[in-house]
């Protein structure tokens, strides 16, 4: 080969090199966000990066080390008395706190297990020291199997300095720890209860059996957003609507055996017509639970309950050992398309609970202005993991929308920024909290109100 074609042959070569670390480099780092947490699967074969905590003072004693490539927390004596008696826990080196950003979303992922079911492990995010605000506290119940556990959350803010930790001091069995990661991840998945009014949310509806839905205009109410399902002419008898397809809420349903009822505000253009609701494992839609309730009026928001205690006659009965994530509504079910007619309903307000979330700003007098800023109390009370807030400004204003404890530091951010005036609903998602009481706060221009919450995991 010649020279000069020798030269030019490289100079190709070269650029094909860098050409393909350049690409190799976006794909990498547009496919995945880096994990924050520095030896989170404890590949090292040691606990570098990672401090261990004990309370010896109350006579606490506990072994740790990287067994079979997991962080193994064993001979622990004398606990019990505190959750944070025995703790490993990773602080953040100032370069790991650069990458997080106030505002963005979070996934806290990690694997556990016990050979003592029932065993109980919380995860801690927060501040370090200081008044040890917390960002995120995830409580688990570990089994034998290990298990991925994850929690997702909006950081509101950070702090001087930061850790991530697993607090173990309530029990003296043994702990095993693997796959730890912190990792920017999309906005928090859908929760209840639903209402359809936050643009910013996509509710992800699915229709089946020959529905047509979509999110409208509340044709009783211009400040309210509502599902508007036709059940076409064509339509099966067991068409349906699901929201949150296919993933389903983030947080399980919390059914149980003292709380088994939700509800959902339907307007119907028949009476005495009955309206399914079907929730079932997004992951195994063998798992299923159903129950009916009848629609008593035409033309009329009301607000239906579901009580799942009651299932509907050939359908599986409720099993408070499986998790419930996903729900679908059928309106008319039993009946086809070809012998009802085509028929449009409207529906709003999926809610854990015998009581919908009505739009407040749907007064007796027809306005939708305010006379002054309210702060009503959240619905429902006590709740786990989601709560709506509603308030109402009298003018256009800026306001700020936050969680405190009791000792008034600041737990959690909710909104902040400019509103209309008017009749405002939000939802508060609690799975990064411990139970207790809370405080929720609106701030404005011109007022200052708070409301107290009780939160019960």
């Amino acid at each position: 080969m010649k020279p000069r074609l020798q030269t030019a042959w490289s100079l190709l070569r070269i650029g094909a090199i860098i050409l393909l670390f350049v690409f190799s480099s976006y794909s990498l780092s547009s496919a995945q966000t880096p994990n924050v947490i520095r030896n989170g699967n404890f590949s090292s074969g040691s606990l570098a990066n990672w401090t261990t905590y004990i309370a010896d003072f109350a006579g606490v004693k506990a072994t740790f080390a990287v067994t079979n490539g997991e962080a193994a927390i064993t001979s622990i004596s004398n606990a019990g008395a505190e959750v944070w008696h025995v703790q490993l826990f990773q602080l953040l080196t100032a370069g790991q706190l650069d990458t997080l950003k106030a505002g963005k979303f979070y996934k806290i992922s990690f694997d556990a297990r016990s050979p003592s079911n029932g065993r109980q492990l919380r995860m801690y995010f927060g501040e370090e020291g200081g008044d040890f605000r917390p960002t995120n506290i995830y409580n688990v119940t570990l089994t034998t199997d290990k298990k991925t556990y994850t929690t997702t959350f909006a950081l509101p803010e950070k702090y001087g300095k930061m850790k991530l930790g697993f607090e173990m001091g309530l029990s003296n069995a043994d702990v095993f720890i693997d796959n730890v990661s912190l990792s920017e991840t999309a906005a928090a998945g859908l929760s209840l209860p639903v209402t359809f009014d936050n643009a910013t949310i996509d509710y992800k509806l699915s229709d089946f059996g020959g529905n047509a839905s979509e999110i409208v205009v509340d044709p009783t109410n211009s400040k309210n957003y509502v599902v508007k399902t036709t059940k076409t002419a064509s339509a099966e008898l067991w068409a349906g609507t699901t929201v949150g397809h296919p993933e389903g809420f983030s947080t399980p349903i919390p059914l149980k055996a003292d709380s088994t009822k939700m509800s959902v505000r339907v307007r119907s253009p028949h009476a005495n017509i009955p309206v399914r609701l079907k929730v079932e494992d997004a992951k195994n839609p063998a798992i299923s639970v159903e129950t009916e309730a009848m629609v008593t009026e035409a033309d009329k928001w009301q607000t239906l309950v579901f009580d799942f205690s009651k299932h509907a006659t050939g359908t599986a009965p409720i099993n408070f050992n499986n998790k419930y994530n996903k729900a679908s509504i059928f309106f008319n079910f039993g009946k086809t398309g070809a012998e009802a007619g085509a028929r449009i309903y409207f529906w709003d307000s999926l809610t854990f609970g015998d009581k919908a979330i009505v739009p407040t700003n749907l007064t007796e007098s027809g306005t939708d202005v305010p006379e002054g800023y309210a702060l009503e109390q959240n619905y429902p009370n006590p709740f786990n993991p989601s709560t709506s807030i509603r308030f109402s400004l009298p003018i256009r204003t800026q306001v700020e929308v936050d969680v405190f404890s009791l000792i008034g530091h600041r737990v959690m951010s909710v909104y902040n920024g400019p509103l209309n005036a008017g009749t405002h609903q939000m939802t508060i998602d609690a799975s990064s909290l411990s139970s207790g009481t809370y405080i929720y706060r609106l701030k404005t221009d011109n007022a200052v109100l708070t409301q107290k919450m009780t939160l019960i995991k």
